[in-house]
């Protein structure tokens, strides 16, 4: 910030301007922590698997574990998750995406689980901000997905796809949060059974109402199309 000396005001304008900008620039959104985690699990007869992965560093986090395993007679029992998602300590994440898919064999089906999981903290500060969440959950009828923002009040915004339902919904929501601390849960959990499942989250936030999609022409409304159509015949009368 450069200091500079008033000459109307004195110190009290000066102390307005000061406090002004302080506001201003202590104004947004913060992140205050993120962890991304995976798991996914199996087992057979002869032979089992545990594998996991957290974060909670900011910054890009791409990363896919999974293993397969042969069943007695036939058949494989498999389970994998995955998780893309770019968290920074200024900003929320323009794209996040989970899976996660298990299957057991048919002729040795012990078990089999996967899941990956999202979990963001942020505050709002000094004024209440716009953001629009877009995306989809979806899974087959043995996995589950949602995306959830709460605060201390509760929820938020909630889509999710529960065990049984199978099918995918879509979102696309404009929110204003006052200022206040909030969280953003997002998660898909998938148990294998003899036929594959899977699960899937996956969003993009961004600042501000969704962008309006100017109508093509042929759309105007009837007076606009009036206007247009009756240009030509004033143009004929004014030279008469």
């Amino acid at each position: 910030m450069r200091w500079r000396r008033l000459s109307d005001g004195g110190g009290v304008a000066f102390l307005l301007v000061c406090l002004a900008a302080t506001s201003w620039c202590s104004a947004g959104i913060v992140v205050t922590a993120r962890e991304s985690s995976l798991a996914a699990s199996g087992q057979t007869s002869a032979d089992q698997f545990e594998l996991s992965d957290t974060s909670t560093e900011f910054g890009f986090y791409d990363q896919t574990i999974g293993q397969s395993l042969p069943g007695a007679g036939g058949g494989t029992t498999s389970a994998s998750a995955s998780q893309r998602s770019n968290v920074t300590s200024t900003a929320l994440p323009t794209e996040a995406r989970g899976t996660a898919a298990a299957q057991v064999a048919e002729l040795d089906a012990i078990a089999a689980q996967a899941s990956t999981s999202l979990d963001i903290s942020f505050d709002v500060i000094g004024q209440p901000e716009t953001l629009t969440i877009q995306g989809h959950v979806q899974g087959t009828f043995d996995g589950a997905a949602r995306v959830t923002l709460e605060n201390g009040s509760g929820t938020v915004f909630e889509r999710r796809i529960e065990i049984g339902d199978e099918g995918q919904i879509d979102f696309s929501e404009s929110l204003t949060l006052e200022p206040g601390s909030y969280t953003i849960f997002a998660e898909t959990h998938v148990t294998g059974t003899q036929s594959p499942n899977s699960a899937e989250f996956e969003f993009a936030i961004s600042q501000g109402p969704p962008a309006l999609i100017p109508l093509p022409p042929p759309l105007l409304g009837g007076a606009a199309m009036l206007l247009l159509a009756a240009w030509p015949l004033r143009r004929l009368v004014g030279r008469r």
